[in-house]
């Protein structure tokens, strides 16, 4: 367990369940916050056993007992299951709260950074929970640690065979096409098209069209999955994050050229969508020129770091926060950090990266108790 000392102070013990496949938890307490282990998958036996035991032999160390619970929103993950049940034996029932993956990203990045007062806030990674059901992972938001308004994110494609579409990128790639281009993108002239198993496509097509087993998701990591497969670097991924690795890994650093984006604001006027209908038609007319997958990965790492820094602006423009701090396991990906950092200063913005130790879900425990402290303490 390590130890963590910042300004901000708890003033009620809060104890944090955090995320589900890197699970950790956290105890606040004072101006101290302790993190435990990273225990992998709470779904497995071991791995939640693990996680118990060493949350038991914690809260005896630092004679802790905590006046709230927080746990991930989302109703079936294990972590919220074990808060729940710490719930009914420690706090006579009393619910755990539950907050949202990705504003428990900026929050954590707020506390590890110091950073106080009202912030825009960036949360890219694979996946998360939403508020309104759908699965998030390409989040804008601006406000502060009790109260983070999502002002913008990524357009919502379909899974298809949700979980199944993280292990096979390829279908992310024919979902984004047919989210854009309809069915005319089987005539596009393209490899990925014509290596395209037609007949599994149809019954995927299909499962999109009925909303069966097809939740839709504004994630980043599905649209770097995407361009993955596209290119033909990675269809199926052996490992976590495979595909967006290996599209980073073929860029050429060097390479200057970008696509376009869109930014609209959705029907009520109220948010921004991010739309990538330009970039796909640049990937794929660029494919047909024959550039290279170095170049053309280049060029998409380019643009969407162009697309946050515009996204930005906008916000800033709009709420008049400069501060902006960045959180989700894309992040990790050190050639964006690379583009984004000179065309952040360009805009006189000030950013702070969260750390690589914490800014996958590893940081999401500490989100999670500072928001629920914050919204407590009101």
């Amino acid at each position: 367990m390590i130890r963590l000392n910042r300004q901000f102070k708890f003033k009620k013990g809060i104890l944090a369940f955090g995320a589900e496949l890197k699970s950790n938890f956290c105890i606040g307490t004072g101006s101290d916050i302790y993190i435990s282990d990273d225990y992998g998958d709470l779904g497995i036996v071991e791995k939640a056993a693990a996680y118990q035991s060493s949350l038991d032999g914690a809260m005896k160390d630092v004679r802790f007992k905590p006046s709230a619970v927080a746990c991930d929103l989302h109703p079936a993950y294990a972590s919220g299951k074990l808060a729940e049940e710490f719930c009914q034996r420690h706090l006579k029932g009393k619910a755990p709260v539950r907050i949202q993956h990705h504003r428990a990203h900026v929050a954590s990045a707020m506390i590890e950074g110091d950073i106080k007062g009202k912030v825009i806030g960036v949360a890219f990674d694979g996946t998360g929970y939403g508020t309104d059901g759908a699965i998030w992972g390409g989040e804008f938001f601006a406000g502060d640690i009790a109260h983070l308004d999502r002002i913008a994110h990524l357009d919502y494609i379909p899974m298809p065979g949700a979980d199944m579409a993280v292990k096979e990128p390829w279908r992310m790639a024919a979902s984004y096409l047919y989210h854009y281009f309809g069915k005319d993108f089987l005539d596009l002239d393209i490899k990925f098209v014509k290596d395209l198993d037609k007949k599994r496509w149809k019954v995927l097509r299909a499962m999109v069209e009925r909303g069966v087993n097809s939740p839709v998701t504004s994630s980043a990591g599905r649209l770097f999955d995407a361009v993955s497969a596209i290119l033909g670097i990675c269809t199926h991924a052996r490992y976590e994050a495979e595909a967006a690795i290996e599209l980073q890994k073929a860029a050429n650093r060097s390479y200057k050229g970008s696509y376009g984006y869109g930014i609209e604001l959705d029907k009520s006027g109220d948010r921004y969508i991010v739309k990538w209908r330009p970039l796909l038609k640049g990937i794929i007319d660029d494919i047909k020129k024959t550039k290279t997958k170095e170049e053309i990965s280049a060029k998409f790492h380019n643009t969407f770091a162009e697309m946050i820094v515009s996204v930005i602006s906008i916000l800033r423009k709009r709420s008049g926060y400069d501060k902006v701090v960045f959180s989700g396991g894309v992040f990790l990906n050190d050639l964006l950090v690379e583009k984004l950092k000179p065309l952040l200063k360009r805009k006189k913005l000030k950013p702070y990266f969260q750390s690589r130790e914490l800014t996958g879900d590893s940081g999401i425990c500490i989100g999670q108790a500072a928001i629920t402290n914050s919204l407590l303490s009101r």
